[in-house]
């Protein structure tokens, strides 16, 4: 499931192939779609302090070989649980491939959903207090957050929906909103607009879609990822992550064999932060 995100800034793509332009501006740039891969959220609970978070990452990438990305969240009230970042082409497939390596070491994973919300007010004791009631809820693992932005993520399964996690926080004296932001794609091939236009209102869980100096602007919310696309910079030292819009909209649409970039503005946003 798509949901929202990002702020968008112009910048300057190069053609052919649109290799990702390294021009960027603080946690701003252009990057190119056909290089991206995607990552999933995978919780796994287990005794940390019989084998600690970053040895399991060893572990897990020399068992295994998989990518993580970033560092692990650990949850607020239950030092047992924490999230990761991993680079995959199979959510599904992932936990079940480590399930019988994780359950050797006393570890279980599960596949998680992203949700993203805003408060609605200024209240950082209130926040703090609906934070911890509402991770209360099982099925919610934890939250991230930020400084610089006032987006939270909620990591939560799949069988909890993003309204129902918005619904917990509006029951506290934090009133949130679902977050969103705009990403700009863009291609130097030709895209018919109006038509991409048209089906991204029909596909997408956008608030707005409209076309700008010949992009395709999206905003996005956040809300229940399963997965988001993993961008990096020319010289592979920064992270980007995006929405998947690709799987659920440019692939099934007459744009799919075009080569798309996309500009956006990753700050604060986990394990790339």
């Amino acid at each position: 499931m798509l949901r929202t995100l990002t702020q968008v800034c112009g910048a300057l793509l190069l053609f052919g192939t649109l290799q990702a332009t390294p021009d960027f501006l603080g946690d701003r740039g252009t990057l190119s779609l056909s290089a991206a891969e995607r990552v999933v959220f995978l919780g796994i609970t287990g005794e940390y302090k019989e084998m600690p978070a970053e040895h399991l990452v060893t572990y897990l990438s020399e068992e295994k070989d998989l990518e993580f990305v970033g560092k692990s969240i650990r949850a607020m009230g239950d030092p047992n649980r924490r999230v990761f970042a991993v680079r995959t082409d199979d959510a599904k497939k992932l936990v079940k491939t480590v399930k019988a390596p994780l359950k050797k070491k006393g570890f279980k994973a599960y596949q998680l959903q992203a949700t993203v919300v805003t408060p609605l007010k200024q209240d950082a004791r209130a926040m703090r207090t609906a934070q911890r009631t509402v991770e209360a809820e099982k099925k919610v693992w934890t939250m991230w957050g930020t400084r610089r932005t006032p987006s939270i993520w909620v990591f939560h399964e799949p069988k909890l929906s993003g309204k129902q996690v918005e619904g917990m926080f509006r029951k506290t004296d934090a009133k949130v909103a679902f977050y969103h932001q705009e990403f700009e794609f863009s291609t130097t091939e030709g895209a018919d607009y109006d038509a991409l236009t048209t089906a991204a209102k029909e596909k997408l869980d956008a608030i707005k879609v409209a076309v700008r100096e010949e992009k395709l602007v999206l905003d996005l919310y956040l809300r229940e990822l399963d997965n988001m696309l993993l961008l990096e910079n020319t010289n592979g030292t920064k992270h980007f992550l995006c929405p998947n819009i690709v799987e659920s909209f440019l692939d099934t649409s007459a744009a799919a064999s075009l080569n798309w970039a996309v500009t956006l503005e990753n700050e604060g946003f986990p394990f790339v932060d």
